[in-house]
């Protein structure tokens, strides 16, 4: 997957940011996601979004570790924590999850 000239949490920021200056009124929508999965989504840190993108992109958690800088260990960590706070029970719920919410094309 090619990512987006901005970096890989670039939407995650922008939507972020976009959502904090009107207020939380609901103007910046989610491609199919509720407000449920809004909430936990933005919930995550901002190294936690890096790890989710690369996750559904494809890369194992050493592949993550190498591109991040951190172990591998570090990595299992982000990717238990990021599903537990998404009530995510596999790798393809990930996937799924990234899609549904546009972090990464099917």
């Amino acid at each position: 997957m090619r990512r987006r000239s901005g970096g890989p949490i670039a939407a995650f920021e922008m939507r972020g940011s976009v959502r904090h200056l009107i207020g939380h009124q609901g103007a910046v929508g989610h491609a199919k996601g509720g407000e449920a999965e809004a909430s936990a989504h933005d919930g995550l840190t901002a190294r936690a979004r890096e790890v989710l993108q690369l996750l559904a992109e494809g890369k194992s958690n050493k592949e993550v570790a190498s591109i991040l800088g951190i172990s591998t260990r570090t990595a299992q960590t982000h990717r238990a924590e990021i599903m537990h706070k998404l009530k995510l029970n596999s790798l393809s719920d990930l996937v799924r999850y990234a899609i549904r919410n546009g972090l990464i094309r099917p």
